[in-house]
């Protein structure tokens, strides 16, 4: 019996590592994400590059070919958000417009602040 209850708490042990381990591990590749994403597009193909050639066993010229793949597919996306802005900010502005329209004193007060809020951490992304 003492074995068996030996045996159980290594096997806890090892399973509450393993689940910490994981939890972990998430959080910092999305820390990573985020910070690659924070640098620009440049660091991102690299991101992704790098873990296609370790995951993939990519030889030297795969890796190049992948690199300038993903770079050539961020241009693309970055002029098609450049073309579709203009019309993603109107749509934006009516419907701001709209809630605008139903709200009263002081939910209206309370939106705009939340929508200079949000202005502000917009600015201050892009910068």
């Amino acid at each position: 019996m003492k074995r068996l209850k030996a045996i159980l708490a290594v096997v806890l042990i090892f399973l509450f590592g393993a689940i910490f381990g994981a939890m972990n591990g998430a959080k910092w590749m999305e820390r990573q994400f985020r910070q690659k994403a924070a640098e620009g597009p440049p660091a991102v193909s690299a991101m992704i590059t790098r873990r296609l050639a370790r995951q993939l066993d990519l030889r030297a010229d795969q890796g190049d070919q992948v690199l300038a793949i993903t770079r050539e597919a961020q241009r693309k996306i970055a002029a098609l958000r450049e073309e579709r802005e203009p019309a993603v900010r109107q749509i934006v502005r009516e419907a701001e417009t709209s809630i605008r329209a139903l709200l009263e004193g002081s939910q209206a007060r309370e939106f705009e602040a939340l929508l200079e809020k949000a202005a502000a951490s917009a600015d201050q992304s892009a910068q």
